[in-house]
């Protein structure tokens, strides 16, 4: 049976069916997910970790698998570890008394070490390179626009009362970013949507409310995105990655009140604009020609910007 961690992490009807099952090896890919931590002097378990420890009194055989470096605190480590072995590893940590060697339990391979029956090298050697090209004027000019919007917006998201609304206007913004990362087509398609939406929702709100000042809400049709269901995202089918970033990128805004949303509107259309004229040029890279930044050719190597300061434009691409 082949399940997905987070869906059972989740899901208690499940986890109490599990409890009847008995199994002779379980395997868990991704497992540093299964994370837990002390903080004030308590164990901190996340869902994942909570699973784990179900996991491990079901099977005869746990298998860890996992290829993310640890954070290297060694209390963290140990409690990691106590999902293979409690008796070894459970209990309060007290640095300096309760370090263990667990090479017992552990075995790392490099992938460059991996060897296939005749001896050759299990995976292709990686070779990476730069390609490098200058943003056109325009392109440069919507970076920075775009930059410094989703800067304001990110701002302005901090001050949301709910982790979870945060987390979904934060969600949204990050999308944005690819999207410029991606291509001006793909940022111009983004931003078209987004206002359109926010103008519909604009007009909604006015119908239904008097007064420019009067609070609305922005994220009652926007799910609320924890950093679990962040987190959840990244190891989601495409499909569904996909429907949450339709449903969330569009729509989802800072804005408190009509002022506000007209605002961000206006923002959007000259954004917009901008982006629609760098999508309408051409440029030259290599002796190709590429409609915008990077259609079909290697993305742009662009940072992302999370508050403060932004970045100054990138001209590099990596494929």
């Amino acid at each position: 049976m082949i399940c997905r961690l987070d869906k059972l992490s989740r899901n208690e009807d499940v986890q109490e069916k599990l409890k009847t099952t008995d199994w002779d090896v379980v395997v868990c890919d991704e497992a540093h997910k299964m994370s837990a931590s002390f903080w004030g002097g308590e164990i901190r378990r996340t869902k994942r970790y909570q699973l784990g420890q179900l996991l491990s009194k079901l099977t005869r055989h746990f298998l860890l698998l996992t290829a993310t470096p640890h954070n290297g605190k060694e209390e963290d480590f140990q409690l990691f570890m106590a999902l293979i072995d409690g008796d070894r590893f459970e209990g309060k940590f007290r640095d300096g008394v309760h370090s263990v060697n667990a090479s017992d339990l552990m075995r790392r391979m490099v992938k460059e070490d991996l060897r296939k029956f005749d001896g050759r090298p299990l995976f292709p050697e990686r070779k990476a390179y730069t390609v490098e090209y200058e943003l056109s004027d325009g392109e440069a000019d919507l970076y920075q626009r775009v930059t410094e919007y989703v800067r304001e917006e990110f701002n302005r998201a901090e001050q949301l009362s709910s982790d979870g609304r945060r987390g979904t206007v934060g969600f949204a913004l990050t999308v944005l970013q690819r999207r410029l990362a991606s291509s001006p087509e793909a940022i111009y398609q983004s931003l078209r949507r987004r206002k359109e939406r926010l103008e519909k929702r604009c007009r909604e709100e006015e119908l239904l409310k008097r007064g420019a000042e009067v609070r609305i809400d922005c994220l009652k049709d926007v799910p609320a995105l924890s950093e679990d269901d962040l987190e959840d995202l990244e190891d989601a089918p495409d499909e569904e990655v996909d429907d949450t970033e339709k449903r969330v990128v569009d729509l989802a805004s800072a804005a408190q009140t009509i002022t506000e949303l007209k605002a961000e509107i206006a923002i959007l259309k000259d954004l917009e604009q901008a982006a629609l004229r760098s999508a309408s040029r051409t440029q030259t890279v290599n002796g190709m020609n590429y409609p915008g930044f990077c259609k079909t050719r290697p993305r742009c190597s662009m940072p992302m910007v999370t508050g403060g300061n932004s970045s100054s434009s990138p001209s590099t691409a990596t494929p």
